[in-house]
């Protein structure tokens, strides 16, 4: 879980977050954003396999199923990065 280190020093504006890689599990990678108080109210969209059910919904603000195109996972971002804003400054 090292890229969740980088977090520590830049919190980006979203997370996009494979939820299919077997190591780290995703749901486990959505619990420490989520129990982190530098990542909590950044907003996760998550990409899931088309037939992957197992999707803990409580800590994703957007779900993705593959395949999926580019454009649609850019207009993801910059819909849950838009609809955040309000509520990052207000939380900061």
């Amino acid at each position: 879980m090292a890229p969740l280190g980088l977090i520590e020093t830049q919190v980006p504006s979203a997370i996009v977050l494979d939820l299919t890689p077997p190591r780290p599990d995703g749901r486990e990678v959505q619990r420490v954003l989520k129990s982190n108080p530098h990542t909590r109210g950044v907003p996760i969209v998550a990409v899931a396999g088309a037939d992957q059910e197992d999707v803990d919904l409580e800590n994703v603000t957007c779900l993705l199923k593959k395949p999926l195109s580019v454009d649609a996972l850019v207009a993801a971002v910059k819909h849950v990065v838009r609809q955040s804003l309000p509520r990052r400054v207000e939380a900061s």
